[in-house]
């Protein structure tokens, strides 16, 4: 009897293996895209809570129909299957209802969790790096604060005193999962930094540096491949000590921090730095880096310039008169110009150096009006010297307010 071949035979064994190796590697292609698709989600909806921020500050609503229907027309184009198309746009109608959400979570709970930055890394446990950490730990005390140092005592004094949380000697290691970075070592060392950081961050994390110099910085930064944010900053508080230890006994009470921005700065970023260190209890202001060196070359680096020749005029006044009758008659403003004589010269020597053309500009301006002042005097010509004050005392007005 010849066997009958049909729709009811059974189907070839081989001819399954094929099909199921088959659909093994779709599916494997799949898991890899939903992989890179959950991702890219999460960095959407984590986006979502910094336009939740911009909103709040711009008084909009979180609710967009404009934006949402541009959206929908550019993503309706992916395919041009009419039926994928749709099926693509449900699934964006969907994201951004989760969207909202977060943006709504996020807004309804901002006067409660002040937390912006869950995880910071302070690179060089000094005297700025130990303020900050104490203002992070004061001010916002969730934060998570990796402590970064070549010294390890500054490091053991660091965990001891509670300042930070984790203490990391590899640099690379201790970026990893912060989402603001500080750049707190000395001006030189800063710049070094951030040639070693400048291949090892990502996107999504803000670099910031606390020197007083800030053209250099951002000069470097501007000129470099930088995946991060990057924002210059100038904490105006400290004192004439330095090391871990000082920090304690710095006054941060409505200091000014100025921030700088440069070409990898997003404005997003922006107004959440500006927005964390108001939360710190400090001043932001934004200034550009080349103005900002011009401006402290007078009223910071030339004041420790000055301080640094009064103290070589002490000195030889000393050697003539004797210290005991010199001390005797220092009255306040020269207790104050002594204080500053204390300061660490090797910090004074790299501020020095990498604003020059600014700061040797100033001492000759001042050198000017110093010997006119001079003559001034030799000559007894009232005039010039009251014009002086009267120039003096109508700046100090204005600077005063």
């Amino acid at each position: 009897m010849t066997e009958k071949r049909g729709t009811g035979a059974r189907p070839n064994s081989g001819s399954n293996i094929k099909r199921y190796k088959s659909l093994d590697d779709v599916r494997v292609k799949i898991d890899a895209i939903d992989i890179q698709l959950a991702a890219l989600l999460a960095e959407r909806m984590a986006l979502s809570n910094e336009i939740a921020d911009v909103k709040a500050e711009l008084n909009i609503s979180v609710n967009c129909p404009a934006r949402e229907n541009e959206v929908l027309a550019k993503v309706g184009q992916a395919s041009s299957d009419t039926d994928l198309s749709r099926a693509i746009c449900q699934i964006y109608e969907t994201i951004f209802s989760c969207s909202r959400k977060v943006q709504e979570r996020r807004n309804s709970r901002k006067d409660q969790d002040p937390l912006f930055f869950p995880q910071v890394t302070i690179v060089g446990m000094g005297l700025i790096g130990g303020v900050m950490a104490r203002l992070i730990r004061d001010r916002v005390p969730q934060t998570k604060i990796v402590g970064v140092d070549v010294d390890e005592r500054s490091l053991q004094e660091a965990v001891a005193s509670k300042l930070i949380d984790d203490a990391e000697l590899d640099l690379k290691r201790a970026v990893r999962g912060s989402q603001l970075i500080i750049l707190a070592a000395s001006p030189d060392t800063n710049l070094q930094l951030l040639s070693e950081l400048i291949p090892v961050l990502k996107r999504r994390q803000l670099l910031i540096d606390v020197g007083s110099v800030k053209a250099p910085v951002v000069n470097a930064v501007n000129q470099a491949k930088l995946a991060a944010d990057f924002v210059g900053g100038h904490p105006l508080f400290g004192n004439e000590r330095s090391g871990l230890a000082a920090s304690a006994n710095v006054n941060t009470d409505s200091a000014v921090f100025c921030v700088t921005p440069s070409k990898r700065t997003s404005e997003m970023s922006l107004r959440r730095l500006v927005r964390w260190l108001s939360g710190l209890g400090l001043n932001a202001i934004v200034l550009d880096a080349e103005k900002h060196d011009k401006i402290v070359a007078t009223t910071s680096h030339l004041i420790q310039l000055l301080s640094l020749a009064l103290g070589t005029q002490l000195a030889e006044l000393c050697n003539e008169t004797g210290a005991d009758s010199v001390s005797a008659l220092c009255g306040p403003s020269v207790r104050q110009m002594l204080r500053l004589m204390n300061s660490p010269s090797e910090l004074w020597l790299q501020i020095g150096d990498q604003n020059k053309t600014e700061v040797s500009s100033a001492l000759r301006s001042l050198a000017e009006k110093l010997h006119h002042l001079g003559d001034a005097v030799a000559d007894g010509d009232k005039e010039l010297i009251r014009q002086a004050f009267e120039t003096a005392r109508t700046v100090a007005d204005k600077l005063n307010k």
